[in-house]
């Protein structure tokens, strides 16, 4: 027997159908030595995106074409620089990697950011796939 319940439908006010209750999704715990590579390289692509370190210092092993690429756009407009200082990170696992989500602060202003790290599975070597900073 499942359980249902009644939700509103958007862009009504009155109108309601019914539905199936939500399973929740089963957590998987992601091993501390992952998170520690994923926030190291996270932490070196950073310091490049607001002006610290050079993007030519990027390795292409380590950063996919398109997270340095949009690192480098966003040094091209006039955007804030200076010493960064990370003020949260959440990991997510995903299908290919982890998913980082977080917060961080550069002359007193904060920023969020994404990334995708990938994993190899030999080597256990992180990448990071994407890298984005709003």
């Amino acid at each position: 027997m499942s359980i249902s319940r009644l939700e509103p439908l958007p862009g009504t006010a009155s109108l309601f159908v019914l539905v199936d209750a939500r399973v929740p999704q089963e957590v998987t715990e992601i091993p501390w030595h992952r998170r520690r590579k994923a926030l190291a390289v996270i932490s070196i692509g950073l310091c490049a995106a607001f002006g610290t370190r050079p993007v030519s210092t990027l390795p292409p092993k380590v950063f996919h074409p398109m997270a340095v690429g949009a690192i480098a756009e966003r040094l091209r407009k006039p955007a804030l620089r200076g010493p960064i200082r990370i003020d949260s990170t959440h990991f997510r696992a995903g299908a290919d990697g982890l998913m980082v989500l977080g917060t961080v602060a550069c002359a007193g202003r904060h920023f969020a950011y994404s990334a995708q790290v990938a994993f190899d599975p030999r080597t256990e070597a992180a990448r990071v796939m994407t890298l984005r900073v709003a």
